[in-house]
């Protein structure tokens, strides 16, 4: 069986190559998708104050499984297909596009985990789903006011138990657990303290990233006229001089923890004092990172079809159009002419798959 490092570095690989060569030549037509995330809704029982869907709950006009399932048959045999939400399990109907999903490619979950049962993880297990991603931005209290939902921490974490008990009888590595957790103010003083949790937990990952205030440019409405989107600027939470302190302290004693579970930031690179300063006091541009190919290997398509590169920049409908005509179409190209010529647009900065250049930092 695949080890999880293995995993990773080689789904980093591929994904990078995929991406890079169509990019690299120049092309503003791609290969077809990696990595694809469908969003099965925007309901969800939390109330995150830093998720960027909060404003567009309700079950209107929600892909249907079959409409789902039409999707998932249009993707390329290597591509790896992301369920998330909302929470997705909040869907009645889950199980039957989870378990559709499962047979026809190598799946992906985001979930908050409070809402899983029993049948969910044995159909998880047995399928091998590849990744489950589960929210935890705190200890018990912690976690649950940032959710505002009482008793989600508990129920997080004897999902995963029951996850691990249920690989370790069925003899198998998958799902491998991602714990992901939101740096913020409040759970500052904690973060040391989830990465003890992901190791008791045996997560194969913990992946800390940094909040930005979203607005609505990763929601909809979905913007038509592409300068609205490289022309708008990301706002960062502020930290104050002694938060900023204990935060790098955190990081410090992160960077020296050499346990099983394999520590991820995003954005990537963000790992010293000098540049979270620099991120947290805005004072980082696009010239600071590196390039992005993301465009040329993903795409995300929300609860009504509504198909994005990552911003709201609507390229196209998969309820009207197929998915190779919205991939390689004029919009879509339009966008990718939009990254390649500015390298990244302002909204860009701190994207978790930003990865900072560290000389053009120093400078």
């Amino acid at each position: 069986m695949m080890t999880k490092i293995d995993f990773s570095s080689l789904y980093s690989l591929l994904g990078n190559l995929h991406s890079r060569v169509p990019f690299g030549l120049g092309s503003r037509y791609a290969l077809p998708p990696f990595f694809v995330q469908i969003e099965v809704t925007h309901r969800c029982n939390a109330g995150c104050p830093m998720c960027y869907q909060k404003t567009k709950l309700g079950t209107n006009d929600e892909m249907t499984p079959e409409e789902i399932k039409h999707i998932i048959d249009q993707l390329p045999a290597w591509c790896v297909l992301s369920l998330t939400g909302g929470e997705p399990f909040i869907r009645e109907d889950f199980a039957a596009i989870l378990e559709y999903g499962l047979k026809k490619k190598r799946c992906t979950i985001l979930t908050n985990a409070s809402l899983v049962t029993d049948s969910h993880i044995d159909l998880m297990v047995r399928n091998k789903l590849l990744l489950m991603a589960v929210s935890i931005d705190g200890i018990g209290d912690t976690h649950d006011g940032i959710r505002k939902s009482a008793g989600l921490f508990d129920k997080a974490v004897e999902t995963i138990k029951k996850i691990q008990e249920k690989k370790k009888a069925l003899r198998t590595n998958f799902p491998l657990i991602d714990i992901k957790t939101v740096i913020m103010k409040e759970n500052l003083g904690q973060l040391t303290d989830i990465l003890g949790l992901a190791d008791n937990l045996s997560a194969d990952f913990i992946t800390y990233s940094v909040p930005r205030h979203m607005d609505n440019l990763y929601s909809a409405p979905y913007r038509e006229d592409i300068r609205e989107i490289c022309g708008a600027l990301p706002s960062y939470p502020r930290l104050e001089d002694g938060e900023l302190e204990l935060l790098t302290k955190q990081v410090s004693r992160i960077r020296k923890y050499s346990g099983k579970t394999k520590v991820r930031f995003y954005p990537a690179n963000m790992l010293d004092e000098r540049t979270l300063g620099k991120l947290y006091r805005q004072e980082l541009s696009p010239q600071n990172f590196r390039a992005c190919s993301l465009p040329w290997s993903r795409m995300s398509i929300s609860p009504h079809g509504d198909v994005y590169p990552c911003l709201s920049y609507l390229v196209g409908n998969a309820r009207r159009e197929s998915l190779a005509s919205i991939w390689n179409g004029p919009r879509f190209r339009e966008f990718r002419k939009c990254l390649e010529r500015n390298r990244l647009s302002n909204f860009c900065l701190g994207c978790c798959n930003s990865i900072c250049n560290d000389i053009a930092v120093e400078k």
